[in-house]
């Protein structure tokens, strides 16, 4: 406040904060897809979010293609012609306020290129990071992911415990990404989402055994 030369006793009362506000997500996507799109974007196949630009007819060393790909806040560009990103970057941090980094993590996951083997995305950093957000850095690692052929059924009757229902949400919906990444221990997670409105006791131990399995 005293930067602004306000009291400094007091403090603003935040109205609305964008980020994390439910239609924020769709807001900045229409912005940003309508630039691209007026820039000489458009969309490959029925993907709303990978674009490309077709730029070859220009004369001399501008000619090329370039193709992005957007995710919410973050994205990931390629192209055959440096010349043709630099004019574009130029234009687009003009129109948004953006950061520009050479990929290193793209949704959690590290990006490797290999000059032989091409791009691999390692899903280690973000398996990672489910393991230490639900404190199990320590624990033994499980060989699988749950008992071969287990499978999970709705609770007829629920105890009613929020905290243990929201636990469960938050571990399940870590699982159900990381199982895009990892689809070995797919149908693991696909038992665990069944009952995400009543889960128990029994149903959070099985979903912390697929977190041992992600230790290993």
């Amino acid at each position: 406040m005293q930067e602004l030369r306000q009291d400094p006793n007091k403090i603003w009362m935040l109205n609305k904060a964008l980020y994390g506000w439910p239609p924020s997500g769709r807001i900045w996507l229409d912005k940003v897809s309508t630039w691209l799109h007026d820039y000489g974007f458009y969309t490959l196949g029925n993907s709303g979010t990978l674009l490309m630009l077709d730029r070859r007819i220009l004369p001399g060393d501008a000619g090329g293609i370039m193709l992005l790909n957007l995710y919410s806040d973050d994205s990931l560009g390629s192209t055959d012609n440096s010349v043709l990103w630099n004019w574009f970057m130029v234009d687009f941090k003009v129109a948004f306020n953006v950061l520009e980094k050479d990929p290193d993590y793209l949704l959690g996951c590290a990006i490797e290129w290999d000059p032989i083997t091409g791009i691999k995305l390692d899903s280690g950093k973000y398996l990672r990071e489910i393991v230490a957000k639900y404190d199990m850095t320590d624990i033994h690692s499980s060989p699988i992911p749950l008992p071969a052929g287990r499978k999970i059924y709705v609770n007829e009757e629920w105890n009613g415990d929020e905290n243990l229902r929201n636990l469960y949400q938050r571990i399940a919906g870590s699982l159900n990404y990381a199982a895009q990444l990892r689809p070995e221990f797919l149908f693991s997670v696909s038992q665990l989402s069944r009952v995400m409105s009543c889960p128990t006791q029994e149903n959070l131990s099985l979903a912390r055994q697929v977190i041992k399995y992600i230790i290993g």
